[in-house]
């Protein structure tokens, strides 16, 4: 139980400095929001504290508040907000109510608000008027109760508005799911492992990729699904599943007139042109497609957007932080895990012309949890071909075999013009400054480890004019990992230290592990360095630089080379049964 707070003996001291004004009267009080909000594990329905002053209504400050921090219903946050805009007052407060539902502000004609004490308080709320008069009457403030006051009112609902607060808002239900508990482990594992293979970066929402689940289909006579990988066009991450072909298109047309039909890109063109941009020289359709998806589809307001989905299913990831808090709730009470903080996964049946809902069909989320593995399986395979310049000219297919001996075949067929918007940029920069000539042949030989599996360890020696990205795609053969996650190197030797950090050149990270060779970075015998492989799992590697051996390479040798290895590499993902 939350104690109750009193002023702060600070805070009553600086009042008691300030000047009085005989011309001021601050009026405002507290109401409550409709709008409910969480702090930790509380979710309660917010206060919205007001204080304008008169003449003038000029709103001087708001905050929102948690009724629930002291036992005084907010009195105590509400008098903290009062005592610091007088303490510390705005430097230019809104005007009027008119410019704070106009959302303006009007330096001109607001004057410089005062640290001053008001002569008058008008308070709507009657404990609160009493609280302030204990407060503010020993300094000569007049206090008084008012219930209604027509400014505080008018402020009230305009802010109110803009926070989206509604009236007839009641508790958000706890996020409830029946689902059978034994299939809910399989299916966010199965989740993990898409977030952790990331297709949205190297694949667009088409063509599909086709999933044969015959028998184990989420329906009879639905033996087929056709996945639509999201995200890239930057919305949320993750793979819809169509149970048809004939679904999948409809939606995609959809998609297509939406984009033809949207009046912002016809203006966005018209600004191009004046801006003398060469779009004539491009093909109209590019044009509208590229700032289709800048802009987003601006004609899906007002729009019933369930009146174009379709029958299938879909796994989205959500940051968590944006997520229900009932629902993170929810996932921590049957032990189920994101595979990071950044990607919550979401899973829904949708339906033709209705909003969808949590899949509790078992045969359903058997099939969903199916699909999502296989896939798993198939970008592990395939996804070094994929991010590939050059567009397979032939189906891609793969039988993945998952647990209880069940075998799912996974095809893709690209299409010419895939890549056109996602691999312009893939290629590796050359590295900034140009190797030396006793860099060419000069050995670094390198011991990794396995920090969790000691045991397993590789040999592999380079050359000095390669990089650490040649090392990290060494190691990656080394172990059998599939290279499908981001990675850094930390020189010092310690995990995560920021400052010697050599990160994955498709990454965000300050330092490039592609931009430096190995002569430049200053090595030594002996140096201990630590490798990071896939941020969300942290395979975790240890690295020992054992040897720098000037003209220690063979003529004509490939370098990386792998020249020892010792104990069997783990699974980089273990299957269903754990093996």
């Amino acid at each position: 139980m939350p104690k109750k707070r009193g002023p702060r003996k600070s805070d009553l001291a600086l009042l008691a400095q300030l000047p009085r004004r005989a011309d001021l009267t601050i009026l405002g009080g507290k109401r409550q929001l409709g709008l409910y909000l969480r702090e930790g594990s509380e979710t309660f329905q917010a206060q919205l504290v007001i204080w304008l002053d008169e003449p003038g209504g000029i709103l001087r400050t708001s905050d929102v508040i948690n009724p629930l921090a002291n036992q005084d219903d907010g009195v105590t946050e509400a008098l903290e907000t009062l005592t610091l805009a007088l303490i510390q007052p705005p430097p230019t407060p809104i005007s009027s109510i008119t410019e704070a539902r106009e959302g303006k502000k009007s330096r001109a004609a607001v004057p410089q608000v005062q640290r001053s004490l008001p002569a008058r308080l008008i308070i709507n709320d009657e404990p609160l008027a009493q609280a302030a008069q204990d407060i503010f009457g020993p300094l000569g403030v007049e206090v008084a109760y008012q219930s209604d006051i027509p400014a505080f009112d008018a402020a009230f609902q305009s802010l109110a508005q803009q926070l989206g607060a509604d009236e007839d808002a009641g508790p958000p239900e706890p996020f409830a799911w029946d689902a059978p508990e034994a299939l809910l482990t399989p299916l966010y594992a199965a989740a993990a492992g898409l977030w952790r293979r990331e297709p949205w970066l190297y694949l667009p929402d088409h063509p599909p990729l086709v999933i044969t689940l015959g028998e184990q289909g989420p329906q009879p006579d639905v033996p087929t699904l056709y996945a639509c990988i999201l995200g890239g066009a930057g919305l949320a991450e993750g793979v819809a599943f169509y149970n048809s072909l004939e679904a999948f298109q409809r939606v995609l047309q959809h998609g297509r007139e939406a984009q033809a039909n949207n009046p912002f890109i016809d203006q966005a063109v018209e600004m191009l042109r004046q801006s003398g941009v060469p779009i004539d020289q491009i093909p109209p359709d590019e044009v509208r497609m590229v700032l289709g998806q800048l802009l987003g589809d601006a004609n899906a307001e007002g729009q019933d957007i369930w009146n174009i989905t379709e029958e299938g299913f879909v796994c989205f990831f959500t940051p968590k932080d944006d997520c229900d808090p009932t629902y993170l709730d929810w996932m921590a009470a049957h032990g189920l895990k994101p595979a990071s903080r950044e990607g919550v996964p979401t899973f829904l049946k949708t339906f033709a012309g209705q909003e969808p809902q949590e899949p509790t069909d078992e045969r359903e989320i058997k099939a969903l949890t199916l699909a999502l593995e296989a896939l798993n399986q198939f970008f592990s395979h395939f996804r070094a071909t994929l991010e590939a310049p050059l567009v397979p000219d032939e189906t891609l297919t793969h039988r993945a075999r998952l647990g209880g001996g069940i075998t799912v075949e996974v095809s893709f067929t690209p299409s010419e013009d895939m890549y056109e918007e996602w691999l312009d940029d893939e290629t590796l920069e050359e590295p900034d400054e140009p190797a030396s000539e006793a860099a060419q042949t000069t050995l670094y030989r390198f011991q990794v480890k396995l920090d969790w599996m000691k045991s397993v360890w590789r040999r592999i020696e380079m050359r000095g004019d390669q990089t650490l990205h040649d090392l990290h795609e060494a190691i990656q053969q080394a172990f059998n990992w599939d290279n499908d996650h981001l990675y850094a190197f930390f020189l010092s030797g310690k995990p995560w230290d920021r400052q010697t950090a050599y990160e994955s050149p498709f990454g965000e990270g300050e330092r490039s592990a592609a931009k430096y060779r190995l002569e430049h970075l200053s090595l030594q015998p002996g140096q201990q360095i630590a490798y990071i492989f896939d941020f969300g799992d942290e395979l975790d590697h240890r690295i020992k630089l054992e040897a720098i051996i000037p003209g220690g390479t063979q003529p004509g040798g490939d370098y990386p080379q792998i020249t020892e290895r010792h104990g069997e590499a783990p699974p980089q993902y273990p299957t269903p049964d754990g093996e």
